[in-house]
């Protein structure tokens, strides 16, 4: 056999080897440093041989799961494979994901909302905004404003984006009712979903990113601005307000391409600057002194982020009425511990947010709690 070809054998035999150890040397010595990926990505616990574990199959399963969550280039192979799947056939290897058109992202629960998918019936939402009118009375008696902010939803936003089979007939959706039963009930309430849909060609800058699940920076500093000229208007007040210094013209980042991040791809997908404000708080001398309490979802982190809570003299953020901020940032504080007449007693605005698919939970438990409440009191608006 001549020499260079056995030459050429025995490194591709080298070669193969290398491949095949490869990733057992990364999984050991962590020779390459890759990038993490984005959602639940835990490496699952090894386990210890016993007779009993291996016989009854519990170490076998317990094994391979620590195996193929920990094995060398893992978080790499599957961007690869994610990116492939995405490039080739358009699909999202993500539960709840899917691709539009130049792709766009959505999240398959916004559509399902979008579509009516999850409607509640008339009946239901009737009766539960005749409960938050009630209390909204009683709020009122004590002095206090309850108000409805609805943020809007990416698939009604940028429907035209949809891919076709999204684009069926739509039936009866909870945002159509409980907009018409808060009109109805003459409830205080600041619809952002139709704000942003009027003004999706006339706003300066995008409203909402096209891979990300929420309203832009530039958007919800636009919200933000807004509940306060509301609360002014409605109060008959003078609050601190957020000033927009200026904007800075960037590539999406952090939560404007949220969803992107969550799919894992290996290269980063295409889009649109968007403007990010450059805000500070207005000084508050000479301002009046409100306390704010938001029962919300996701949504208002953004607000939050702009330095919402500077507008107000105390601040409290329930999370899906859950965990309570900024409180939870230190340790965490549950809504469930609070003592709820101190709560509702040392708050003069209490905004009730939530986006188009979230709004059939309005409240996530409040409106029960405040009801409970008001009864335990004998509060006669209360039935």
């Amino acid at each position: 056999m001549p020499v260079n070809k056995m030459i050429f054998k025995n490194s591709l035999l080298v070669f193969a080897l290398l491949l095949l150890f490869l990733p057992i040397f990364q999984s050991n010595f962590k020779m390459i440093h890759l990038y993490k990926l984005a959602g639940d990505d835990a490496v699952k616990d090894d386990t210890m041989f016993t007779v009993n574990t291996y016989f009854s199959g519990i170490y076998q399963k317990k094994f391979n799961e620590h195996v193929s969550s920990d094995f060398g280039f893992r978080t790499l192979l599957i961007k690869i494979h994610n990116q492939l799947n995405f490039s080739l056939f358009h699909k999202v290897n993500a539960k709840g994901v899917i691709a539009g058109k130049d792709n766009y992202l959505f999240e398959t629960t916004y559509i399902n909302s979008y579509l009516g998918n999850d409607y509640m019936g008339e009946d239901s939402i009737t009766q539960n905004l005749t409960r938050l009118k009630r209390i909204s009375d009683t709020l009122i008696k004590l002095h206090k404003r309850l108000m409805v902010v609805i943020a809007p939803s990416k698939p009604s936003y940028y429907c035209e984006f949809l891919p076709d089979e999204y684009k069926l007939k739509k039936r009866p959706t909870n945002y159509n009712s409980i907009v018409k039963g808060i009109k109805e009930q003459q409830l205080s309430c600041i619809d952002f979903s139709d704000w942003f849909n009027e003004n999706k060609y006339k706003s300066i800058y995008p409203l909402y990113p096209k891979h990300g699940n929420h309203w832009s920076m530039y958007g919800s500093y636009l919200a933000a601005d807004s509940i306060i000229k509301y609360i002014e208007s409605d109060q008959k007040i003078d609050l601190p307000n957020i000033i927009l210094k200026d904007v800075r013209i960037e590539q999406p980042k952090n939560e404007d391409k949220d969803i992107e991040y969550g799919i894992n791809l290996l290269f980063k997908l295409k889009s649109f600057d968007l403007a990010n404000p450059i805000v500070k708080s207005e000084d508050t001398l000479g301002k009046a002194k409100k306390s704010l309490l938001v029962i919300g979802d996701s949504f208002y982190w953004n607000i939050y982020n702009l330095g919402f809570s500077n507008c107000f003299s105390a601040s409290s953020f329930w999370y899906y009425n859950k965990a309570v901020y900024p409180d939870s940032y230190k340790n965490r504080v549950m809504v469930e511990d609070l003592n709820f007449e101190k709560e509702l007693k040392k708050h003069d605005i209490i905004i009730i947010l939530a986006t188009e698919s979230n709004i059939k939970s309005l409240g996530w438990g409040f409106i029960d709690n405040a009801e409970r409440y008001f009864k335990l009191n004998n509060h006669p608006i209360i039935n």
